[in-house]
């Protein structure tokens, strides 16, 4: 049976879920006030005791990230339904407690349905559309990264409702973006935020070139899992990514600080970053 070895006491309305390993940034995560709970799974050996002190909620068990949620859910299902809103995160982004408590807050100020934090040229982007934007608010999407999607419980619980573990990684994202694009016919519930940048550390720098998921499940078997559920499902492949227009900041000055943060990393990655790593940003999505 599975054990939950700690349990928050006064739960709030937010809660952040991480499957973590042995360098993950909860310690960045949980350094000052949080709006949120953390619950934590641990799937590698050696860090209990330190994760559990950074955690409300902590239990341990092997697996990636997704999979991880959806034991965690049937073990569990009314600790999570308790929420109003769950971001799931990798456990490496780069993120404080601030980043991750306004990041809660514009999303409900926003009445979306599913977002996510774009990135800036210090670290990886993965897919064109989430890479941050100087002088923007926000952009409309029908997709939101793997890496850091942030639900309404309500959105959360209709994807746990038809996903199943065999995916794990690759191709999570396309699914229930799809799922809740599908639902969201006004275009105005999916959105990524460039108000506030984040970084999703390289390979190369946090891990030592070894991402801990490679350990576990492979790549290609993480690929080949994911094109034989995209068949049943009727989704394509490669997912076709649209961003259907951006929305005003309340003030320019708001978007200052970003842009300056954005537009630096952005010379940097090309005056350096670039020639380091040799692997350059997608410049198009699809």
């Amino acid at each position: 049976m599975a054990e939950l070895l700690k349990k928050a006491v006064r739960p709030k309305k937010n809660l952040v879920f991480t499957s973590a390993g042995n360098k993950s940034a909860l310690s960045l995560w949980t350094n000052g006030q949080r709006d949120f709970d953390l619950f934590c799974v641990y799937y590698a050996s050696g860090k209990e005791q330190q994760l559990s002190g950074l955690s409300d909620y902590f239990a341990c068990h092997k697996g990636a990230k997704f999979p991880n949620l959806l034991w965690a859910y049937q073990n569990w299902p009314e600790l999570i339904e308790q929420y109003e809103r769950v971001l799931v995160l990798d456990d490496d982004l780069l993120l404080t407690a601030a980043n991750i408590n306004r990041h809660f807050s514009l999303h409900d100020k926003e009445n979306l349905w599913l977002s996510q934090l774009a990135f800036h040229h210090r670290g990886k982007v993965n897919h064109y559309i989430n890479l941050a934007r100087p002088f923007s608010y926000l952009r409309y999407t029908n997709f939101v990264e793997v890496n850091s999607p942030l639900f309404n419980i309500d959105m959360l619980l209709k994807f746990l409702q038809v996903y199943d573990a065999e995916v794990a990684g690759i191709g999570v994202d396309y699914w229930y973006s799809d799922l809740i694009a599908k639902l969201d016919t006004a275009q105005d519930k999916i959105a990524i935020f460039d108000i506030i940048p984040c970084c999703n550390p390289r390979d190369q720098i946090a891990k030592g070139g070894v991402r801990e998921i490679d350990t576990a499940i492979s790549f290609q078997d993480r690929m080949k899992s994911w094109d034989v559920k995209a068949a049943k499902l009727g989704i394509e492949r490669n997912y076709k990514k649209i961003e259907y227009r951006s929305k005003k900041p309340p003030s320019m000055l708001a978007t200052l600080l970003p842009s300056i943060k954005i537009l630096f990393f952005s010379t940097l990655y090309h005056a350096v970053i670039l020639a380091k790593f040799s692997k350059p940003y997608p410049t198009k999505d699809n």
